[in-house]
């Protein structure tokens, strides 16, 4: 089965702003409350789904506070994430332990307000569809050279630059939207000029509130041409709209800085253009090939300039057909056998 992606958008910032006075207060809590333990990355995708769901709100159920909301509308709700929005198991999952825990919330600081009210969201929401198996996607040389052309042609540059320097760093898509275009100085090169090194340690995968804190690295030469594209026109956005520069890298359509929702949708794009599943995380795969396959790098090196803990990712991550492989024990086999021919 396919990798199913977000499709359907529902937040935008004129709903998020209709959202009531007292809801916004409600999230506001709960956020405080989860921020204690949680690293900014979680916080940020706890955010985006109670917009979603609070927009569901506004659109769909009359604005109403939250614990005046019947069993019956939190079903329309996750009706909606199946059937519109078409969300997999893990984030059906994901939202509803969201809502228990805003439940939970209302439970701990309004009942004063609402004695009666309980948290009923296992109740109601009894199965959970189980976990689509995603179709991993191979990109080829050739899929990354064409949507880059095609993008350029199309005068995307925004889109350009971010297929760019996917492709040749492997971020994830959390590291991506942490990009800042003053990581992209010549002053900020590295292993002889051949990578762009960040200036700043990245928030990325990992435990806890701080999680793991690395520098990332981009292949200079692949990746400058997009980039120098990219932000003329990025300059010249902000301009016009009259927003103060803000440093990251890419900006959504109000020129503020834009969020994994909207690399996301990019993603949703490409996929009409190559045919097949786009994902932030296929061009992880696609840079660790490209440095084993074609640069011939060393499993120690993609370990040090992917930053990852443990060289058995390399083999994980790396997509070299077997049939494309080079071995330099067939020289030796084929050296061997001449000697024994003379």
């Amino acid at each position: 089965m396919a990798r199913s992606t977000y499709k359907i958008k529902i937040t935008d910032e004129e709903v998020i702003a209709q959202i009531s006075k007292e809801n916004q207060k409600l999230i506001k809590l709960f956020l405080k409350e989860k921020g204690r333990k949680c690293s900014p990355a979680t916080m940020k995708v706890y955010t985006s789904d109670l917009n979603i769901f609070f927009c569901w709100n506004v659109l769909e159920n009359d604005n109403k506070f939250y614990p005046n909301i019947k069993k019956v509308e939190i079903s329309s709700f996750f009706d909606y994430l199946l059937n519109t929005m078409k969300i997999n198991g893990k984030r059906f999952a994901h939202f509803k332990s969201i809502l228990s825990g805003l439940s939970d919330c209302v439970i701990k600081f309004y009942d004063e307000d609402y004695p009666t009210f309980r948290n009923f969201i296992g109740a109601v929401v009894e199965n959970i569809p189980k976990p689509d198996v995603r179709e991993k996607t191979i990109l080829e040389e050739e899929d990354v050279i064409y949507l880059l052309d095609f993008l350029v042609e199309q005068d995307r540059k925004q889109e350009a630059c971010l297929v760019a320097l996917a492709a040749y760093s492997g971020m994830r898509i959390s590291e991506l939207e942490q990009m800042k275009v003053s990581f992209f100085s010549e002053d900020s090169l590295g292993y002889e000029g051949l990578f762009y090194k960040t200036t700043e340690k990245l928030r990325t995968k990992g435990h806890g509130k701080e999680g793991k804190v690395i520098n990332r690295y981009t292949l200079h030469d692949m990746f400058k041409p997009y980039f120098d594209n990219w932000i003329v026109e990025r300059k010249n956005i902000l301009e016009e709209k009259n927003i103060e520069d803000h440093d990251y890298l890419f900006i959504n359509k109000s020129g503020n800085p834009a969020t994994q929702e909207v690399i996301r949708g990019f993603c949703a794009k490409w996929e009409k253009i190559l045919n097949k599943p786009i994902y932030a995380h296929c061009f992880r795969h696609y840079f660790t090939t490209l440095l084993k396959s074609k640069y011939k790098c060393s499993d120690e090196f993609v370990k040090t300039v992917i930053q990852w803990s443990s060289i058995d990712l390399v083999n994980l991550y790396n997509d070299t057909k077997e049939e494309d492989m080079e071995w330099e024990e067939i020289g030796n086999i084929k050296q061997m056998m001449e000697n024994n021919k003379k």
